[in-house]
């Protein structure tokens, strides 16, 4: 049986591990920012501190939800709502992006992040009613293949936002798997587009679900 509660900010270390191992062979990731490291060690820590601050300035700024199994969190999603935005650059400076500077240049990072925002940027376009956008949602690789991630969605976080009286969820995936999973959970594709890094593609698809 699985618990769920609000993540905080004490369970920073233990969400960015979750997701390193989650991600960690992901297109938007792999594909793209690997192959400009020398080793699996060295991208690997790169990828922890990339997901770190990401997450530092999520967990203060957004809404997080861990699912607690055997007192381990085993998945971890993060929603905004996009009548709320108020995330500044001041907020990732606060949460570390400082540390990030040496791998602006060989990883090429002004150029990534400008594609990432292109990629949310349907995602996070306003709308008439009540809308939050799930920006994560990771199940720890030791337990995927149990549907924790259909339960999170439907025993959890579609009550949670229906009481908030959120009407509408949007998301963002870059796998085929990733995209038969949300339309067997009720969403919908709204944008399908190629993500551009250089020579190197990602696909690139929004997903939109009434609640």
């Amino acid at each position: 049986m699985i618990d769920y509660r609000e993540a905080t900010i004490g369970d920073l270390d233990e969400i960015a591990e979750l997701e390193t191992n989650a991600f960690f062979d992901y297109p938007l990731y792999w594909d793209v920012l690997r192959k400009r490291f020398k080793n699996d060690t060295e991208y690997r820590k790169f990828l922890k501190l990339i997901l770190t601050i990401e997450l530092a300035v999520d967990l203060r700024n957004s809404h997080g939800y861990v699912g607690i199994l055997n007192d381990e969190i085993v998945s971890v999603a993060l929603l905004e709502s996009l009548d709320d935005r108020k995330i500044t650059n001041w907020d990732f400076i606060k949460a570390g992006v400082l540390k990030l500077l040496p791998y602006f240049f060989k990883c090429r990072l002004w150029s990534y992040l400008q594609e990432m925002n292109r990629a949310e940027s349907k995602s996070l376009e306003s709308s008439d009613v009540p809308t939050w956008y799930l920006g994560i949602l990771a199940i720890s690789p030791k337990y995927q293949g149990r549907k924790l991630g259909t339960e999170m969605l439907q025993e959890y976080l579609f009550p949670l936002l229906r009481k908030k009286n959120v009407r509408r969820m949007t998301l963002m995936t870059n796998t085929v798997p990733n995209c038969q999973f949300y339309e067997k959970n009720g969403f919908s594709v709204s944008e399908h587009i190629k993500l551009r890094f250089g020579k190197q593609k990602v696909e690139n698809w929004s997903f939109q679900r009434l609640l």
